[in-house]
């Protein structure tokens, strides 16, 4: 936690083949800076989609868990950054939210299968 997840139209599949990585190494930093988040807890995920919104191409989602140090100043100037970033990359609107969890409604497992000896 965080998890930013950028749904993409599939206009911009080869960008993202292209430059994904550097994409998600460019927004980890914003998260780790802007959120003060861990950065080996940082989850960005580039989603491909058909057709994500014809005004808005792309669609980005953040959440993360509430905090004192995460208010709303903290939370737009995040924002703006990141949609500083997308918007050089990809040359169109985006719409991004925000959604600040709980930590006591938040549920969580992180599973690795067992590997045979």
């Amino acid at each position: 936690m965080p998890v930013l997840k950028i749904h993409i139209d599939q206009r911009f599949d080869d960008a993202v083949r292209e430059r994904g990585q550097t994409l998600i190494e460019t927004l980890s930093a914003v998260l780790v800076g802007g959120l003060a988040a861990d950065p080996a807890k940082c989850q960005i995920l580039l989603l491909p989609g058909a057709m994500v919104s014809p005004a808005y191409p792309l669609y980005v989602d953040l959440q993360f868990r509430a905090n004192s140090r995460r208010g709303s100043a903290q939370i737009d100037a995040t924002l703006a950054r990141i949609a500083g970033i997308l918007e050089a990359q990809f040359h169109c609107a985006i719409r991004l939210r925000a959604f600040a969890l709980d930590e006591s409604m938040l549920f969580a497992l992180d599973h690795s299968p067992e590997v045979p000896q």
